[in-house]
């Protein structure tokens, strides 16, 4: 199944967008459409990668890719600067990413906080 946002009025004013639990495979590339966006939640899917249009969705607070089957991260992902932490609590503010079978960046990245992994993702 593919996450396709239909077009609807005002989508572009959308600030949260829960899409958990919906065996979603992948995420279209126009979700960068929905530049107002600040809660993004496609946990519990069946993700394998994330698209680099999510990158461009700067205004990101919260952004819950949680127990799906990603195993790497784009590069640009150091763009969203509005990320404050790695997050591990449902209800925390961050990046929640730990719970995938990541393969890039590895474990030990991720050890070292959001920071950290921001840094191992600008050096390529």
């Amino acid at each position: 199944t593919v996450a396709k946002l239909s077009v609807m009025a005002n989508y572009h004013l959308t600030v949260f967008l829960d899409l958990s639990c919906n065996h979603l495979e992948n995420l279209a590339e126009n979700i960068q459409s929905l530049v107002n966006l600040k809660i993004l939640i496609v946990e519990g899917n069946n993700l394998h990668s994330l698209p680099k249009a999510v990158c461009f969705l700067t205004r990101l607070e919260l952004l819950n890719l949680d127990f799906n089957d990603i195993k790497d991260v784009p590069q640009e992902m150091h763009q969203l600067l509005q990320l404050q932490k790695l997050a591990c609590h449902p209800l925390d503010k961050g990046l929640h990413i730990i719970h995938n079978p990541l393969l890039k960046p590895v474990k030990e990245v991720l050890e070292g906080g959001l920071s950290a992994l921001f840094n191992y993702l600008k050096a390529g």
